[in-house]
């Protein structure tokens, strides 16, 4: 274990009556605020991520003292497993208790966060005296009583601090496998007759102790005995729920493998400057699943495969991408964001919980992105489902391993997309400090996210539909323009051409590509609706289509990036300002628009306008389109003859000009500045001189930043 296991006093019903919801919710926030934490066990450094929440009989102690425990526990992989998926909370910061027993309340609230914790609660709510609906754990033994999964021992009563033994559990697992209609492929001779102490199995319990042993879920103890009547700690239900996430899968009968419905096409996406790159989509529908792929494969061998599995029902962890590796050692790389440090442990049997990994074997190098789960909102947004993601499952072979990407269960609806990027030869330099530092921010499993459809961002709380765990579509696509300046690393290349492709598929016929979640700044302030053009994000994106043609040698793409310069050219000619010094005159470019109308013009922020020059200088030099350098040279102007009204007191820029003629609004820290940077360099690729109010805003940026403590 990563902590010691602390030893508590006898704790009693009074914790699981003070469970309420006011604690619930206290719970919560300290679980958000508390850090992850570090500790160096035996010189090894290893992560957990504590939560706290739901009290601790839900936690799953009973009113019995808790012995103290070595810091290395048998039950390591699979505590750390079912805290991940968030199943079973720590009873403290530094202790899980594993060795403690579990409550029927523990039960339950697993099995209810294991099925998603969400339950609609129609018809009649059961009435246990001893749960009230304040109660941490009412919304689970509502459920697991309303479905059959665990009854009360009465009509009246639950009694939820009671433990459970060994046949009850086996007996609640299968009414619970029953309720989600799961199937378990079970050993033949391998039930509960096998046991010396099979007799002593009470007459209820023998079906689903022997389902529960044939499924490879509960094992005997000691001495060949299955102990019925014994209790179960919280480290043996770790592991059996572990074991009941991996296990269950959806066996299709061959009459609905062939009734399957499978198609496939390729082409060749795109050309780079070592070849062709084809593009292979499958997609795969049955009765249950809809499973699509999108696979690149380049010149040089590396291959970029995005995949999703779409649940027309309710649907059980499965495996979603299986990869055979031919190799006898490796590497395994994760980067821990809250620990600020990277993860590095030998390539073993074992299950790795979500995240984004780097294995590397003397024969190949692989990026793999966990199963992340979703359901559709409204205005494009995506909703992430934490609680159903999946994990990385390693099983060591004879001649190599076997690395399967499991998606957690999912409802009827929902859906995971995973990641799967593999080369012949190693593409990241790991002894490169600025390579390993790129790659610390190319996470794709934390703010930024690249799913089957396209680049999404955590939504903030301005945007609408809204909810702590939204994600909208992002044009700007982060990290896959980021990539297509990183020339020399084969897995930027592979992986950021794979997803500016796909972005670049998503352009409509005007030429940008619409911000399809709703604002709620801009449908207040210009009564704009979901669907508009953001001049900033769309800029950065082709921006990025022109580092991808100068660096890899895309030209194709340039013809694309030319249609949206086209628009961009008609969007400025339309919304501007004209501004004056008396002499002479500039535009400055308004930052959105939509195509069905708004109330009147949008404020221009200096950050916005600047890209999009950069971008029309850019493209000009890269296509001799001289119109577009002329629209920059316009802008820059736009900027020139109101410099002096940008500036603050401070030294700090304004944010924008507005419609009313006023200048306002909080900067960014550093983006305006390095977009000025960017601007002036270009501007003077063109004049062979600098700008001379470009660097009176640079300057005056700079002095600011400095001060505090920015730059």
């Amino acid at each position: 274990m990563k902590f010691p296991h602390i030893g508590i006093a006898a704790l009693g019903m009074r914790w699981y009556n003070s469970c309420n919801r006011q604690s619930q919710d206290r719970y919560a926030a300290l679980r958000q605020a508390a850090p992850d934490t570090v500790i160096t066990d035996g010189g090894k450094q290893m992560k957990r991520i504590y939560r706290l929440g739901l009290g601790l009989l839900c936690a799953g102690l009973l009113a019995a003292g808790i012995p103290q425990a070595a810091a290395a526990h048998w039950a390591d992989q699979s505590i750390d497993f079912v805290q991940e998926q968030q199943w079973i909370d720590p009873v403290s910061p530094q202790d899980f208790a594993p060795d403690a027993p579990v409550s029927r309340a523990a039960v339950v609230t697993a099995l209810y966060r294991m099925n998603g914790a969400a339950w609609e609660q129609g018809g009649t709510v059961p009435g246990f005296a001893d749960v009230a609906a304040e109660d941490c754990c009412a919304d689970a033994v509502y459920w697991a009583a309303a479905h059959g999964v665990v009854n009360g021992v009465s009509e009246t009563a639950f009694r939820p601090g009671d433990g459970i033994t060994r046949e009850q559990l086996a007996a609640v697992l299968q009414r619970f496998a029953d309720v989600r209609q799961e199937i378990f492929e079970e050993q033949a001779g391998a039930g509960a007759a096998v046991f010396t102490d099979w007799a002593q199995i009470r007459p209820y319990a023998v079906e689903s102790v022997d389902w529960a042993v044939r499924a490879g879920l509960l094992e005997g103890r000691t001495g060949g005995r299955f102990a019925p009547q014994d209790g179960c700690t919280r480290a043996e239900l770790s592991v059996i729920l572990e074991r009941y996430a991996m296990r269950q899968s959806v066996l299709l009968s061959p009459q609905d493998w062939a009734a399957a419905y499978y198609s496939a096409a390729e082409e060749t996406a795109f050309h780079t400057d070592e070849g062709a790159v084809q593009r292979r989509v499958e997609r795969q529908d049955t009765a249950d699943t809809v499973r699509e792929t999108q696979t690149y494969t380049d010149a040089a061998g590396r291959t970029v495969q995005t995949g999703r599995v779409t649940a027309r029902s309710a649907l059980p962890a499965h495996a979603a991408a299986q990869i055979e590796l031919d190799a006898g050692a490796g590497t395994v790389r994760r980067y821990d964001a809250a620990a600020g440090r990277w993860l590095v442990q030998p390539l073993r049997s074992g299950t790795l919980p979500r995240g984004m990994y780097f294995i590397r074997t003397e024969t190949q190098e692989l990026i793999l992105v966990t199963p992340q789960s979703y359901e559709r909102r409204e205005n494009g947004m995506i909703e992430w489902l934490p609680a159903q993601d999946g994990v990385l499952q390693v099983a060591q072979r004879e001649q190599g391993y076997s690395l399967i990407l499991r998606s957690g269960m999912l409802r009827n609806g929902s859906y995971s997309d995973y990641l799967i990027v593999r080369a012949p030869a190693p593409m990241i330099d790991w002894g490169d400090p600025d390579a390993v530092s790129r790659w610390e921010n190319y996470n794709l499993t934390d703010r930024n996210r690249w799913c089957l459809d396209g680049y999404y961002y955590l939504a903030p709380s301005t945007y609408f539909p809204y909810g702590r765990n939204y994600f909208h579509n992002q044009p700007a696509a982060y990290i896959a323009c980021k990539m297509m300046r990183d020339r020399h690393d084969g897995a930027s290349r592979a992986l950021g051409l794979a997803m500016m492709d796909g972005m670049r598929r998503q352009q409509n016929e005007q030429g940008y590509i619409p911000v399809r979640s709703g604002s709620v700044w801009l449908r207040d302030s210009y009564g704009i609706a979901p669907g508009y053009f953001d001049t900033r994000w769309n800029s950065d994106l082709w921006l990025g289509m022109l580092d991808a043609a100068y660096h890899f040698g895309v030209t194709e793409w340039l013809a694309p990036a030319q249609r949206y310069a086209d628009f961009l050219l008609v969007h400025a000619e339309e919304r501007h300002f004209t501004v004056s010094d008396g002499v002479r005159e500039g535009w400055l470019v308004q930052d959105y628009w939509h195509p069905e109308g708004q109330r009147g013009p949008t404020h221009t922020s200096l950050n916005h306008h600047a890209a999009e020059a950069v971008f029309l200088y850019r493209i000009a030099a890269m296509t001799g389109e001289e119109s577009y350098a002329v629209m920059a040279d316009r802008m820059v102007r736009g900027i020139e003859v109101t410099a002096s009204r940008w500036i603050k007191p401070n030294h700090d820029l304004h944010y924008s000009y507005r419609p009313d003629g006023t200048w306002g609004g909080t900067d960014y820290p550093d983006l305006t500045y390095y977009d000025l940077i960017e601007l002036q360099r270009l501007y003077t690729a063109r004049h062979g001189t600098a700008n001379g109010a470009l660097t009176r805003l640079i300057a005056s940026k700079k002095s600011w930043m400095q001060a505090q403590g920015v730059l």
